[in-house]
């Protein structure tokens, strides 16, 4: 596995859904290549810097799920209605 497909591989996030030997591949050439051991640190310090600046999960409201169901029933009640 060459530079650019680590690179390629790493940025986006295909690694979690490649089969063992790629991912072997990949760790073995980030074992050997210190460039691309940089630019996956850099990868995940700019990760980190976007979850510190957006937090953590940041979710839909904690009312959103209520307020839909809410919707989705007054709805219903129309509908049945009519």
């Amino acid at each position: 596995m060459n530079c650019r497909q680590v690179a390629r591989m790493l940025a986006s996030d295909d690694l979690a859904a490649a089969g063992w030997r790629t991912r072997l591949a990949v760790r073995l050439h980030l074992a050997l290549c210190r460039h691309c051991r940089r630019y996956a640190a850099q990868l995940a310090a700019i990760g980190e810097a976007a979850r510190n600046l957006f937090g953590r999960d940041p979710g839909a409201p904690h009312d959103l799920e209520r307020a839909i169901l809410d919707r989705c029933l007054e709805d219903r009640r129309t509908d049945a209605s009519e």
